[in-house]
């Protein structure tokens, strides 16, 4: 819905950012807001295993809470459509649900629990997953991956936000709906040069 690829324009002004979705409706939706806005956003659709951009083209590629939605062999395409496109150097972000492996039994039930009611048919799967094994297989190297948890902004006063950034977070029972004050993981990779 462009929701975060706003923020991403309005924080870097001297950035072309571009957004992609498979959804019409959505896209429409996007486009009007960001407009209404007055932030400046290239969305396009397309579906992200095949991305209909020149390789070697983006400093970052960025995804939100997209990766569980996707069959396994639809996420290794995406990564290494992400590896593709993205410059040497560039950065590959994903924020996401916290993999199975890292988290307590109860908190694997509870996100179990809710994919199982909320009829989700790929969010089980994907937490099963190792975050670092899908990127390296998407042609990174494993020494450029990255792991972190961060906070949601617009969740806590900025003060506080500072100092949970620097914090070393732990993904144990402290992200998405399992937290309190909303807290995010996320992973990726550097494109080595």
């Amino acid at each position: 819905m462009g929701h975060n690829a706003v923020p991403w324009a309005q924080t870097f002004p001297q950035a072309e950012v571009h957004a992609i979705d498979v959804s019409a409706a959505v896209l429409r939706y996007a486009h009007g807001r960001a407009e209404s806005l007055g932030v400046p956003v290239h969305f396009q659709q397309m579906d992200a295993t095949e991305l209909r951009f020149p390789s070697d083209s983006f400093d970052v590629v960025f995804s939100s809470m997209f990766l569980h939605e996707l069959p396994l062999r639809d996420i290794r395409r995406f990564f290494s459509e992400a590896h593709r496109v993205l410059r040497p150097g560039g950065l590959l972000l994903n924020m996401e649900l916290p993999p199975n492996r890292e988290l307590q039994p109860y908190d694997q039930f509870y996100l179990d629990w809710d994919c199982y009611y909320n009829l989700e048919p790929f969010y089980r799967g994907f937490r099963d997953q190792d975050p670092r094994e899908l990127v390296v297989a998407g042609g990174f190297r494993s020494e450029d991956y990255l792991q972190f948890v961060v906070p949601q902004f617009s969740y806590m006063p900025e003060e506080q936000f500072a100092a949970a950034v620097g914090g070393g977070r732990a993904i144990d029972g402290d992200t998405g709906r399992l937290s309190t004050g909303v807290q995010w993981f996320g992973f990726g990779a550097w494109k080595h040069p």
